[in-house]
């Protein structure tokens, strides 16, 4: 007959609710433990009310139940401890109801016993579903924590993408600074040599004025006037006699 019992962390289930005492080939308790217990030296610790208390070494986490412990009805208590480098981990105990067998007659424990049974059954009911509910604490603790986990291991990821997003932003924004800086340099020397071109033109204006007036000299001008206002002078002498000839003006 095989007890199969459950171990996370401090506490401790066993899968059946009864065995039958009496069977010849003995029985055995069989345990599972969660990723705490790893690498511990572990122990089981069995008893019933008023009995002999037992330690039995786990071997592959498995060992036999005292056949003492299997002698007549009653309830029997199971429980198990470890230890690692001076390190102890211990659980609470988990109870199976032995059931007399047919071929002990049905012998019970002493009737006085009943009420510490009830009370240590009550006890042990209370601490089992108080290590129940802190296993089941610490697992939804380490849901949450893996949520938020992840929540954070995304906004980070998020944060990281937004941060590199502006960094582009920024390049960008210094490139077109760059090309705006150039466009104005490229029309500030467009405007320069433009005002270089009008300038040169307004010198070379100014420079040809000064050559034609420098061509001609004053003397060269009072002889041009002289001649020409000689030649008018003339030419009107002529025509005023001319005039006076035709009309009669030169016979008087």
């Amino acid at each position: 007959m095989i007890l199969e019992i459950k171990v996370s962390e401090s506490s401790i289930y066993c899968k059946r609710a009864e065995i039958v005492s009496g069977n010849g080939d003995g029985a055995s308790a069989v345990f599972s433990f969660d990723k705490g217990w790893y690498g511990y030296a572990k122990t089981a610790v069995m008893f019933r009310v008023f009995g002999t208390q037992y330690s039995v070494p786990l071997d592959g986490d498995a060992c036999p139940i005292p056949g003492a412990l299997l002698n007549g009805a009653g309830r029997l208590y199971i429980g198990v401890y470890g230890v690692l480098n001076g390190k102890t981990l211990s659980t609470g105990f988990t109870s199976v109801e032995v059931l007399a067998g047919a071929a002990e007659g049905g012998t019970r424990e002493p009737p006085d016993a009943y009420a510490y049974t009830r009370l240590l059954e009550m006890v042990t009911e209370a601490v089992n579903s108080t290590q129940l509910l802190h296993t089941e604490v610490n697992a939804r603790l380490d849901v949450y924590t893996a949520e938020y986990e992840e929540a954070e291991f995304k906004r980070s990821a998020a944060e990281g993408v937004r941060m590199e997003q502006e960094q582009k932003r920024l390049e960008a924004e210094v490139v077109r600074e760059e090309r705006e800086k150039a466009r104005e340099a490229r029309e500030n020397d467009v405007a320069a040599e433009e005002e270089r071109r009008r300038v040169a033109e307004n010198q070379r204006i100014a420079n040809e004025e000064e050559r034609i007036r420098s061509c001609v000299s004053k003397d060269y001008l009072d002889h041009f006037i002289a001649t020409q206002l000689g030649d008018i002078s003339s030419a009107l002498d002529n025509l005023h006699s001319y005039a006076l000839e035709k009309t009669g003006g030169g016979a008087k």
